[in-house]
């Protein structure tokens, strides 16, 4: 044999290791695909019966089913149409630090009252700029298709661009109303007001947490621009009426199940991503926050490469479960609920992390959403109060007065099963309040400070101290 051929089919030392090694290694991965894939077979069927639980429930099982829940959107002009026009780049800036400031400062000014006319001036200047946007959103909010139902929800939902231009013409508003509040303009102001309320309703059957919270969050501000806006002057029937109407277009009183519903969905999906179901500015916020950060994207991470184990989703079906079936049953039992579940995730292991933060992000949703059912029940019960005032000449002595000409029925306090809101008159107007998340009555107290919910009454107060 030629010495070359030799060399060529010699076998060296070392190459028979490389050999032997990728064998080992092909042999071990082979072994280890074996019982993901088992696993995963496993995971598949004992998740299915699961949800196929739930749809017996009227719950969606499939991501297929989840897109049939939306309805087609009326023909005709679309309010998300003309919203989607607006050029965005010109739209964020609204939300500076100086305008908010003077939302602030205007909106907590006691008793909401005789401020200067340079603070009411400064807004004026400051939204002399997007007056086009403002015509536009005006016009929008009138739109009678203001529905927004896209073909592919996750898609639309993920346009944070799309969310953060909605987020700063709602400061607009915010800063109109309370503008023209100040100025004495009472059919702008109510303009404005409508006009804050118009875009939420465009969202009542979108389900992911994200848009979601920022709805329930609007409830909240469009309570306290409308209490600054009573404050400062009386609106007319027909205003009252109107802005009634639209507040009600924007409740949606399953939102919260097709919130949760929804969200499991696209968490337990292996193709989705969850890491575009954290909002952008929490992933900024938690920078400080090593251990959270560092515990959630892990999870993230963890799911996008192997899914959550059985045991793992399994146990956050049934908490989901828990909250669905503690919501369809009242608001008071979904906080109940929440609450069970929070103290329970305590001897969840700590190796099933995306469980355990996954359904916290679903109780805090929760809790967000009745703390933004408790703010429209005051708004609609004050719009009430407000048109019984112009019928009698006085505001009603309680609120069983509202019912049934005002009211369908008695609003209750949703923090408290079976316990109506509370209402006393005073001079020139009402104090309105719900016990809030601490379940105790503090008289209409204000919390001390706005984002500490467990803090204080949930509150309504008109005090126009002229009688009108």
């Amino acid at each position: 044999m030629p010495q070359s051929i030799e060399r060529a089919h010699r076998s060296y030392p070392w190459q028979r290791r490389r050999r032997r090694s990728l064998y080992i290694f092909c042999v071990a991965l082979a072994a280890l695909a074996v019982p993901i894939a088992l696993s995963r077979l496993h995971r598949g069927h004992a998740i299915r019966a699961l949800l196929e639980a739930g749809r017996s429930k009227g719950l969606p099982a499939t991501l297929e089913e989840l897109g049939a829940w939306h309805s087609p959107p009326p023909q005709g002009p679309n309010a998300g149409d003309l919203y989607r026009s607006l050029p965005g780049n010109e739209m964020y800036d609204v939300s500076s630090y100086q305008i908010t400031f003077l939302i602030e400062a205007t909106g907590n000014a006691p008793p909401r009252r005789g401020l200067g006319k340079d603070v009411y001036s400064n807004l004026e200047r400051m939204l002399s700029p997007y007056q086009e946007i403002l015509s536009v959103s005006h016009e929008a909010a009138h739109c009678e298709t203001c529905l927004v139902v896209p073909d592919d929800p996750r898609k639309e939902i993920f346009d944070w661009t799309f969310l953060r231009n909605i987020q700063s013409i709602e400061r607009m508003h915010t800063a109109e109303a309370m503008m023209h509040a100040g100025q004495g303009r009472s059919k702008e102001a109510a303009e404005a007001i409508v006009s804050m309320a118009a875009p939420l309703a465009c969202f009542r059957e979108q389900y992911l947490w994200p848009l979601q919270t920022f709805v329930f969050r609007q409830h909240q501000a469009i309570a306290q621009v409308l209490e600054h806006a009573l404050n400062a002057l009386a609106f007319d029937d027909e205003d009252l009426a109107c802005l009634d109407e639209t507040v009600l277009r924007a409740l949606s009183p399953d939102a919260i199940v097709r919130t949760i519903a929804g969200s499991r969905l696209e968490i337990l999906d292996e193709s989705a991503h969850p890491e575009l179901l954290i909002n952008p500015e929490e992933m900024r916020g938690w920078q400080q926050d090593r251990l959270h950060k560092s515990v959630l994207f892990g999870a993230l991470r963890a799911k996008s490469l192997l899914g959550m184990d059985t045991e793992d989703a399994a146990g956050f079906i049934r908490d989901t479960d828990a909250l669905i079936d503690a919501a369809r049953t009242s608001t008071a039992a979904l906080l109940k609920t929440g609450q069970a579940l929070r103290l329970s995730a305590n001897g969840i292991r700590q190796d099933m992390a995306l469980r355990r933060v996954m359904t916290d992000r679903m109780i805090r949703t929760s809790e967000l959403f009745v703390q933004s059912v408790a703010h429209m029940l005051l708004v609609r019960t004050a719009i009430a109060a407000e048109r019984y005032r112009i019928g009698h000449g006085a505001f009603p002595v309680t609120l069983a007065d509202l019912v049934p000409g005002y009211l369908d029925h008695l609003p209750g306090d949703p923090f408290l099963e079976g316990e109506p809101l509370h209402y006393r008159t005073l001079e020139g107007g009402y104090l309105l309040y719900s016990v809030g998340h601490n379940h105790q009555d503090e008289g209409g107290t204000d919390p001390q400070n706005i984002y500490m919910t467990n803090q204080g009454d949930v509150v309504f107060r008109v005090e126009r101290g002229n009688g009108t």
